[in-house]
């Protein structure tokens, strides 16, 4: 977990995620710019309160993330990590972030959706 305020777009990215973990949503959109683009398959979301509304829907669902790389500067990280769910377990889930003052400005998180489309008995293609 950080322990400490972040100071880099590695530190912002990793400090999301811990927020993610913990189901602590206010701390995960604490992270996030007024103006936050998110882009996920499927989603194109616009400002704090639609990423707000995304994320209490998908974060009680997670039940653990490890953590598989993360590399940053002082505006972008790049993550990997694999995400464990209520329905689905092991999703390897990249996510890169812009972080502008501090704030994620823009998320964009890819992973496989074909098995979260299989339990609404899609194909995800």
């Amino acid at each position: 977990m950080t322990t400490t305020a972040p100071t880099t777009a590695r530190d912002v990215a990793l400090a999301w995620l811990d927020a993610r973990v913990a189901h602590n949503l206010d701390a995960v959109v604490d992270h996030a710019a007024d103006d936050i683009v998110y882009d996920a398959p499927g989603i194109r979301l616009t400002g704090k309160d639609a990423f707000r509304e995304a994320e209490a829907v998908f974060l009680p669902m997670i039940t653990g993330v490890t953590v598989i790389s993360a590399f940053g500067d002082d505006t972008s990280a790049l993550l990997m990590y694999s995400v464990d769910t209520a329905p689905v377990p092991a999703n390897t889930t990249g996510a890169h972030l812009t972080v502008t003052d501090g704030k994620i400005s823009a998320l964009r998180v890819v992973y496989d959706q074909t098995p979260f489309a299989a339990l609404q008995g899609g194909t995800g293609r």
